[in-house]
Parts: structure tokens; sequence; C-alpha cells
């Protein structure tokens, strides 16, 4: 990434992260993660559920756990940077997942989180841990660009890397393009840390609203030749296409992982306050 474009892309964050985002930000995230202070006596307005019974069995009265939200929260950005990601028609997915990454970032830093990147490229994993300032971003930026194809072995472990850590109590945004997930690994994510997916397409993929002639395109597991004049071949791959969509978003709903749809039309800046809303309503 070129430092004009990097101060392009950083005026035109500023002028999403105001007040009403970031009031979003640490309303929807902030009380996601509590952490135990101390047992006091129970009074008539405290919540129930915070009722410990055996302790209060022990004390010979009713005594609740207090806890207090922690100040800081771990950000862990999870970045797929395989081939695909460099498909575009009218505009490159990989130049979404930037402009995501980079409104989250500002965000975070600016709520005084601590983020990390695992960017997910070439022979093995990628982990980035950067201090908050604009510098350690263009660096990040740069190793983005600088991308190389994903082995299709790590598409498989990449998850499984991620529960296998001392990873926890984090929010963890997974970018990608990947329609197809293991569920028994998802689950084991979603109980150490809170996450959200989002699903990047260019809007191409799922419609085929273009053309007459053959295009390859990428799916979850190889390369497919599609004949853009069969219309036939044509409805049965979007609808397809649709189906696989909503069953990947059904699957990370089941798990309470929320799930975010973005292609070059979408206003990334309003989905992401859409889902901030939500959750902190949940």
């Amino acid at each position: 990434m070129k430092l004009k474009e990097f101060k392009k892309l950083d005026i035109k964050t500023k002028k999403l992260v105001d007040t009403i985002f970031l009031w979003n930000y640490k309303s929807s995230f902030k009380w996601r993660w509590l952490e135990f202070s101390e047992f006091r006596s129970y009074e008539y307005w405290d919540d129930a559920k915070y009722i410990d019974w055996l302790v209060s069995a022990r004390e010979g009265k009713t005594v609740i756990r207090r806890y207090e939200e922690e100040r800081e929260l771990n950000i862990l950005f999870m970045l797929d940077l395989w081939t695909s990601m460099n498909f575009w028609i009218s505009k490159k997915k990989i130049d979404l997942l930037k402009e995501i990454f980079f409104l989250i970032w500002v965000s975070a830093v600016e709520s005084s989180d601590r983020v990390w990147a695992i960017l997910l490229w070439w022979e093995k994993k990628k982990i980035i841990k950067f201090k908050k300032w604009k510098v350690a971003l263009f660096n990040i930026l740069k190793e983005i660009d600088n991308y190389k194809s994903v082995p299709k072995k790590w598409k498989k472990i990449w998850l499984k890397f991620l529960n296998n850590s001392k990873i926890k109590k984090s929010l963890v945004f997974v970018l990608t393009d990947k329609t197809e997930i293991k569920e028994k690994q998802l689950w084991v994510s979603r109980e150490k840390n809170d996450m959200i997916f989002i699903n990047i397409f260019d809007s191409f993929e799922n419609t085929l609203a273009l053309g007459n002639s053959n295009i390859t395109l990428w799916n979850d597991k190889n390369e497919l030749n599609i004949d853009l004049a069969d219309t036939k071949k044509k409805k049965e791959y979007v609808r397809l296409r649709k189906e696989k969509i909503e069953s990947f978003r059904h699957t990370l709903q089941k798990k309470w992982i929320d799930y975010i749809y973005i292609d070059e039309k979408t206003n990334i800046y309003k989905e992401l306050v859409k889902l901030m809303k939500m959750r902190g309503v949940k």
C-alpha cells in the first residue's frame, strides 16, 4: 500500500468514525467480558441471577457475586488472504477487506482496545500484534498487499489453530469469502471468544449479472468454469449459491455468532452500525 492510498483511506475513515459510531461500538462490545470482583450481601434491587447459592448457604445469608467490566477489550482480526480474495468485477474483495479492517481498527483504537491480527496466507500463519499508532497499521496493510496464495491445507485448519491457541475472551472478527466451516470447531471457538463473521463478496459471484461469456470463479473447494450464455445453468448456480450463503449464515447464528454480508454495493459503515445496535439489545 502506498502512503497516498493510506492517507486517502484514513481521511475517509475519520469521517465515518464519529461519535455515533463510537457510541454504538462501546455499547455493543464493551460489556461482553466481565471479571469477578468480590462477594457482597444481596440488596433488593440486585439481579437474582448473580446470587451464589453455595456461598450463601455457607455464610447463612444471601450473597451475590459482583463483577466489573474489563476496561480494555482484546480485538483479534483473522484475515483470509486466499487467492479468491483477489477476484473482482468492479472492486477487488481484498480492497473491501482493507476498508472494513481499517474502519474497525480505528474504532478499537479510539476506544483504547488492544488489537491483534492473524493473516491467513502462505505456508503458515502470520500473527501480528501491533500498537496503537498509524505506522503499525500502515505496515499491516502493506503486508496484506504483498500476500501470497494460502495453501488449501491451511484453509481447513485455521479455526483449529485458533481453538488450540491461548487466545480467549477476545472479540474475533473473521473476514473471509468462505461459506463452509466445521461446526465442532466453530463451537469450541465460540465458547472461548466472542465472534463476528464478515463474508466478503463481489456481487457478481452470487448473481452472475454480467455478460454472456465463460468465466472462472472460486468456491470453497476448487475453481468453477461457468458459461454465462447457458441461462438454465446460470439460474441453478445463483439458486444454489443463495442457499449456500443462507445455510452458512444459519450455521453461525445457531452458535450465537454474528454475521454480516458485504459486497461492493454495500454501505459498510451502515452494516456495522446495524450490527452494533442489534448486539446492544441482546
